[in-house]
């Protein structure tokens, strides 16, 4: 697993099996979307625990963004959403605000996803700039786009059962 650029990660089936067969039967643009969602569901759960690619806990929000979770949430408009946020009380992700897990209000994961696929090869990543700048200052802080190594362990043995059939 390469993080291509800081706000992605790309996978590369010669880092999976050095087999030139095993290779020929998974680099199909569908298999490779597979294991780009796959990759993107590991790399979520990881988030949503806040813990980073190095399987470290993030570090915690700074107490003035804190301040901002806080008020947020205790100033409810007259159309039943977050001021400042736009979205509904439902949607606000972070219940404490000392809990460490990127989803404030959810846009920024909702726009992490497969961005391009290639023979043998997927990228995870950033659609949309705004979302990509506002990764871009959260992987100052907090390591967030990449696996643990448990988790590099555990795709590649996905990858082997699922697809080629080894257990």
């Amino acid at each position: 697993m390469d993080t291509g650029s800081i706000m992605s990660v790309i996978i590369n089936l010669s880092n999976l099996t050095k087999k030139k067969a095993d290779i020929a039967r998974l680099s199909d643009t569908v298999t490779m979307t597979r294991i780009g969602a796959e990759v993107l569901r590991m790399n979520n759960e990881q988030i949503k625990r806040g813990v980073d690619g190095n399987d470290k806990r993030f570090k915690p929000y700074s107490d003035s963004y804190r301040e901002q979770i806080m008020a947020a949430k205790s100033e409810i408009s007259h159309k039943g959403k977050w001021k400042g946020t736009g979205k509904s009380k439902a949607r606000l992700g972070v219940k404490d605000p000392s809990d460490v897990n990127l989803t404030v209000t959810g846009a920024m994961l909702a726009d992490f996803g497969v961005v391009r696929v290639e023979k043998g090869e997927v990228e995870i990543g950033f659609h949309s700039i705004k979302e990509k700048q506002k990764a871009a200052g959260n992987y100052k802080i907090r390591e967030f786009v990449g696996l643990t190594k448990k988790n590099e362990r555990a795709l590649f043995d996905w990858v082997k059962r699922t697809f080629l059939g080894k257990h």
